[in-house]
Parts: structure tokens; C-alpha cells; sequence
């Protein structure tokens, strides 16, 4: 789950690269958080790295999202 939203995220990141950041934080909301919420309920990470993974790329989508400095 983590490796399929981080293609996700490298995707949204090439194409809104200068995008605003009402576009990305909507982009995030509809197209990255979904794949991470599946993969938290449904796969339940047991381990402390599948954990780490997936929290890092939320963060990382997050900060791309709420990101000014690039519009």
C-alpha cells in the first residue's frame, strides 16, 4: 500500500508541480489520503516499519499539499 501511494503522490507531484495549493490539498484529499486510509483499515500494518512507511508518505503528500513556496 505504501509503495502504490507513493506512486500516487510522484504522479500528483509531476503533474501540479506549480499548481496552487488549493488544487493540491484537494488532489490529496481525493486521490492520496483515500489509497493510505484503505491500506491502514483493511492491510492493518502489524509492524513498526509498515507503520513508518505509511505515515511517511503521508507526510510527505501533506507537505507537498500545503506547500506555498511552489505557486
Amino acid at each position: 500500500m505504501a509503495q502504490k501511494a507513493y506512486k500516487a503522490l510522484r504522479f500528483v507531484m509531476r503533474v501540479l508541480k506549480k499548481g496552487n495549493w488549493n488544487t493540491k490539498g484537494l488532489t490529496h484529499k481525493s486521490m492520496l489520503r483515500p489509497i493510505l486510509e484503505y491500506g491502514a483499515a483493511f492491510w492493518d500494518p502489524c509492524r513498526e516499519g509498515q507503520i513508518n512507511a505509511l505515515d511517511w508518505v503521508q507526510r510527505k503528500a501533506a507537505q507537498f499539499a500545503n506547500d506555498t513556496r511552489a505557486s
